[in-house]
């Protein structure tokens, strides 16, 4: 069951449902929150090309620079790792998953690639921040400011709370 603003202002409220910072009464949406572009991002090195990569056993950050800054600007074609400024923290009766804002999409630029899907346990005790796999697919390029909405969480109810918590490898990084 998604989760409708009232019922996310109450997961919020009684502690359960931990974003940091905690969402401005316009970031909640009726049946998600909106979140926003943090400061820190990865772009590719230069001079990859021609370099082979097995994904399953490659870390993609050892093939990025770390760069800081309140914008960042996306070249056709380019991709970049972000992150949501906004750390997230789910218990165990709640999961949730991103979506790329519609007023981006319609602008070419995809917020995500895949794995949309944020488990239960996600950033517990220590909320995290969110990655996000940003891809200019417009003519244009496209500059992007730390601070402005990018994605929106949706909230799921569980039918029992999961005994599998998250427990993934990626972690935020440096942030």
């Amino acid at each position: 069951m998604l989760l409708s603003d009232v019922e996310l202002r109450t997961e919020i409220s009684e502690g359960r449902l931990v974003l940091d910072p905690p969402p401005s009464e316009m970031a909640i949406q009726s049946a998600s929150i909106d979140l926003s572009f943090h400061n820190v991002f990865w772009r590719p090195r230069h001079g990859l090309k021609g370099y082979t990569v097995v994904p399953s056993q490659a870390d993609p950050y050892k093939f990025m620079d770390r760069e800081q800054r309140d914008e960042v600007e996306l070249a056709p074609g380019d991709l970049i790792l972000g992150e949501t400024a906004e750390a997230i923290s789910l218990p165990p009766h709640l999961a949730a998953w991103i979506e790329g804002k519609s007023g981006l999409a319609r602008h070419g630029l995809l917020v995500h690639l895949t794995a949309p899907h944020i488990a239960p346990g996600w950033g517990t005790p220590n909320p995290k921040r969110i990655t996000l796999e940003l891809v200019n697919l417009s003519g244009v390029t496209h500059r992007l400011m730390a601070g402005e909405a990018i994605a929106q969480l949706l909230v799921t109810r569980l039918s029992s709370p999961s005994r599998k918590l998250y427990s993934g490898k990626h972690l935020a990084r440096g942030s």
